[in-house]
């Protein structure tokens, strides 16, 4: 946004003006609306879809049942890996107990396989982590515990207060909250604040004496956001959190050997309770039940449960199945699932649900299946199905449930109710028609909640297409034949929402998608891809597209080649193979080079850009000379709880601008560089993150020449599966929010509603003279005429504002405003899901001789048109 001078026709007006303004803030505005400064596109309201927080699963996926294929151990196996203390996770280390005190040891065979290979681990070294079970700090209180370091400890024993919940995927580094870390090599006591691996920072350290071959006693105080760390009684530390976290549980992060003892906490004005150290009486290893789904038995029934190792006769051969056996008795033996993390199943009377089973038996054996309420007592539709021996194989078993009644907490079981034996690869429940979206598989009321929002584009890329199993040769079979595999945000997935998938909905909803391959693909694999969606059902590629169910093309436009790549000589080189070969089956796709960490490009010299976009421009260059233009995916992140971080922050959103406009100002010949911000990222979902996206909007749409998409993260998130306000440790950034019935918007995805409700892509000369970090204002024109201006006071103050239009008389005396305001970090909750939502006014403009005054809002965004 320009600065200037008010004109003196604004200044004329400004002597009531400020009369009326009184103490508020005060900002001149002045529109020229016939000066059009450029067309915005309408994929730049669009939304990124990655596959973290189950967000297909129990999401826009229809599939009702989460643990489809087995994939996860028992429950059982997995306390034996995590659940060793009583009362207590654990993750990495050996650990026993021996008269109450906690001996903690470390080797790299302790530590989890998928903790190893976590991309964001911090060296890979081992270390472990224990943390309680269950919430003990409700908020303010204290913490305190003995550690005891052996001689010659040089890493750092951490003790963990105010954990969120619950435990991520039992990866030692990923967790949020503050740590108050001993460091013996440096004599140092640190106090840290972590919001996510990669957003962790120490806030204050200070000079401590950390002996070794002693006990040690490390306390933590937390009162109204001041927290006081003492060793040994003493006071190291005293700090105040401007955004205290909540409350939660406590822990211990030890890269050293360690002993512990006399854990113990205390509530703000309750009575201390000490937590102890006891070996965990660990379940059964006989009793295997994939840990998404829990044991049914009625009456005096007995039974065996097995997970058949990978291989071994199962349906896929990476992972287990499930079998299920009744031994004696009378009554059921089997199995339930509750849906995502066991929150329940929706049931609505006489509403059908349809599905099916992958089964194996050794003889004929009949199977129930059926919706039931959580205890079980009462049952509301049941089939029964026959599993049949085969020739080693299985068979796929239809079934259809008509409930009798309503429960928003019911079951899918799985039974047998006599002697027999019989073994499920893969298990599918969905509603019928009523619940899905033009009869496709996915959730009706989140599709239709994301067309309200206004999105234009929908982008299905992220963190999961980085995984090995995330592969184009898995996802082209049937749902139940596509294998799960070893997920990045969360270790258990699944393909059934896949780019095919992905490209059904948005033809069905009218979104352009975006879609994208590892780039570790061999280029033939993109090829494929390419022709499987675009090349015509008579040929081989298309035939093979009708066998599951789309006889048309799908007309795919844009495709990625990875995410978030580095960009170096590699990545260019495996760019242009697949270029080649993508363009050789369809030379009309664009493809999308994706990177990131372009803050700072705007404050580059010439020298700088040409060296960090060296790469860059090859690639430029390459596509340039086969009469090619490239789409730069550039990311950008803008929003965290960092109380320190200022609201109006678009750095990387300008960065990201800037870099397009260097590339053509370095090489003129180039032409204009398009540019997609297609991960407007952040660490927050409340009040705070709205804003921000508004600013973010104002400064794509004022550059709309060069941006030609935008897409926010996270399209959909599930509520209360991750703690509703998770301090972004597994990126909470959800604009649409979900229970298994409900689903309601958070403020940004408000901001895009309030944006596309009242669309003007022409964007035209709007220029401020305010204070920094004030009010930030983008006006625009529709395509019929109207004025539109939208304005987002960063501010905890009243801004008033003189507004001079030149070029534009309204026809009408009224004008349509919307407002939104709020806390900043108020959050819509499932209690208050329109906790923060926008007002929609229609009044009086008052505008007279070109100008008009309106104070806005603290924390506000505003839309005003005029017709």
């Amino acid at each position: 946004m320009q600065m200037r001078n008010g004109t003196c026709w604004v200044a004329a007006v400004l002597t009531a003006w400020c009369a009326a303004a009184g103490a508020a803030e005060r900002v001149q505005v002045h529109i020229r609306a016939d000066q059009v400064r450029c067309r915005v596109n309408e994929m730049t309201c669009g939304v990124n879809m990655e596959d973290l927080h189950y967000q297909m699963t129990g999401g826009f996926s229809s599939q009702l049942i989460h643990g489809e294929s087995f994939f996860e151990p028992s429950r059982a196996a997995h306390q034996r890996l995590y659940g060793k203390i009583e009362a207590f996770m654990n993750v990495g280390g050996e650990y026993r107990v021996e008269a109450g005190v906690l001996h903690v040891s470390l080797s790299a065979e302790s530590l989890p396989e998928h903790g190893r290979k976590t991309r964001w681990s911090p060296g890979f070294e081992p270390r472990a982590r224990l943390q309680t079970r269950r919430p003990v700090l409700a908020g303010d209180g204290a913490v305190g515990v003995d550690l005891w370091l052996n001689e010659g400890a040089t890493k750092t024993v951490s003790l963990l207060l105010a954990l969120a919940e619950p435990w991520a995927d039992n990866r030692p580094e990923w967790f949020a909250g503050y740590k108050v870390e001993l460091n013996p090599a440096r004599g140092r006591v640190v106090l840290g604040r972590i919001e996510h691996p990669r957003r962790a920072r120490t806030v204050t350290e200070a000079p401590c004496d950390l002996p070794a071959g002693r006990w040690v006693r490390v306390a933590a105080q937390r009162d109204a956001g001041r927290i006081v760390v003492t060793i040994d009684g003493k006071e190291r530390i005293a700090w105040q959190d401007p955004v205290p976290l909540e409350g939660g549980h406590v822990g211990l992060l030890t890269y050293e050997p360690v002993r512990v003892r006399d854990l113990g906490v205390r509530d703000a004005g309750g009575e201390p309770r000490r937590m102890p150290f006891e070996m965990a009486d660990l379940p059964d290893p006989d009793e295997q039940i994939s840990m998404r789904w829990a044991k049914v038995r009625l009456g005096t029934a007995r039974g065996r449960f097995r997970l058949l190792e990978p291989g071994n006769g199962t349906w896929f051969d990476t992972s287990a199945s499930q079998s299920i056996e009744f031994v004696e008795g009378e009554g059921e033996i089997g199995i339930d699932n509750a849906g995502l993390e066991r929150w329940g199943i929706a049931i609505h009377q006489g509403r059908p649900y349809e599905g099916y089973l992958r089964t194996r038996a050794e003889r004929p054996t009949d199977l129930v299946v059926s919706l039931r309420s959580a205890d079980g007592a009462r049952i509301y539709a049941e089939q029964t199905i026959r599993a049949e021996p085969g020739d080693g194989g299985y068979q796929r078993c239809r079934f259809d449930l008509t409930p009798n009644a309503s429960d928003p907490d019911g079951r899918f079981a799985v039974t047998l109710r006599r002697p027999g034996r019989v073994v499920i690869g893969y298990a599918f429940l969905q509603p019928g028609p009523w619940g899905l979206f033009k009869g496709l598989p996915f959730r009706k009321d989140l599709v239709e909640a994301l067309i309200a929002q206004g999105a234009k584009l929908v982008r299905l890329n992220g963190g999961m297409i980085e995984r090995p199993g995330y592969r184009w040769k898995h996802m082209q079979k049937p749902r139940d034949q596509r294998p799960p595999y070893d997920g990045l945000y969360d270790r258990y997935g699944s393909l059934g929402y896949g780019v095919i998938e992905h490209l059904a909905l948005c033809r069905a909803a009218g979104f352009t998608p975006v879609i994208a391959l590892n780039d570790e693909e061999e280029p033939h694999a993109f090829a494929d891809l390419v022709a499987f969606c675009n090349q015509p059902a008579d040929t081989d590629a298309g035939r093979r597209r009708a066998l599951l169910g789309y006889a048309e093309p799908f007309g795919l436009k844009y495709l990625q080649v990875g995410n978030e790549s580095a960009m170096n000589a590699r990545y260019v080189n495996v760019f242009k193979r697949v270029a080649e070969a993508v363009w050789q089956v369809d030379p009309d796709v664009a493809l999308l080079p994706v990177g990131k960490g372009y803050r700072g490009m705007d404050t580059l010299n010439e020298a700088e850009a040409r060296r960090r976009l060296a790469p860059h421009l090859e690639l430029t260059r390459f596509a340039h000379e086969r009469g090619k233009t490239l789409f730069w995916d550039a990311h950008a992140f803008n929003t965290s709880h960092d109380p320190g971080q200022p609201l109006d922050a678009n750095g990387q959103t300008r960065g990201a601008v800037a870099f397009s406009r260097w590339l053509t100002r370095l090489e003129p010949a180039l032409g204009p560089v398009p540019v997609g911000i297609l991960e407007c990222n952040a660490a927050a979902f409340d009040f705070k993150r709205g804003l921000q996206h508004a600013c973010e909007v104002n400064v794509i749409h004022r550059n709309g020449d060069v941006v030609l998409a935008a897409a926010m993260p996270n399209v959909s998130q599930p509520w209360g599966v991750y703690q509703n306000d998770w301090k972004a440790a597994l990126w909470t950034q959800g604009n649409i929010y979900y229970t298994q019935e409900k689903v309601w918007y958070q403020p940004a995805a408000l901001v895009d509603r309030m944006v596309t409700r009242h669309w003007a892509p022409h964007v035209v000369a709007c220029d401020v003279e305010a204070q920094p970090k004030t009010l930030d204002v983008t006006a625009a024109r529709t395509d019929d005429g109207k004025l539109v201006l939208r304005a987002v006071n960063v501010t905890d103050r009243p801004v008033a504002a003189a507004i001079a239009v030149e070029g534009f008389t309204p026809r009408s005396p009224t004008a349509t405003v919307e407002v939104m305001s709020g806390p900043l970090h108020a959050t819509n909750t499932l209690e208050q899901p329109r906790r923060i939502a926008p007002r929609t006014l229609r009044e009086p403009h008052g505008m007279s001789g070109g100008t008009m005054t309106r104070t806005f809002e603290p924390y506000s965004f505003t839309v005003i048109q005029l017709q």
